[in-house]
C-alpha cells in the first residue's frame, strides 16, 4: 500500500462448506473484506489479501491442503466510516 495510506476499517466475514459427516472438514471457505481508510486504491488493497493469504496467514496454509480458499472484498468510501 501507499506511505499515505491509512487504514481506518476492516472487517472479515466468512462463510464455507464442510463435509457432512465428522470430523466436517472445511472443503470451501469463502472470506469478503469491507476496507475502508484514506488513500486506499483497490490494487493496493488486491496485493495486501493475496500476500496475507499466500505468505502471511498460517491458518491459510494449514488449511490449504484440503479447502478451496477464495476471497473478494469492498473498498469502502470515506463517507461512509
Amino acid at each position: 500500500m501507499p506511505k499515505s495510506a491509512c487504514l481506518s476499517h476492516l472487517e472479515i466475514s466468512s462463510s464455507g462448506e464442510q463435509d457432512q459427516d465428522p470430523p466436517w472438514t472445511f472443503r470451501k471457505i469463502h472470506l469478503h473484506f469491507k476496507i475502508g481508510g484514506k488513500n486506499l486504491t483497490e490494487k493496493a488493497v488486491e496485493q495486501a489479501i493475496q500476500l496475507s493469504e499466500e505468505k502471511y496467514c498460517s491458518v491459510a496454509a494449514t488449511v490449504r491442503a484440503t479447502a478451496e480458499i477464495t476471497s473478494d472484498f469492498e473498498l469502502l468510501a470515506e463517507s461512509d466510516l
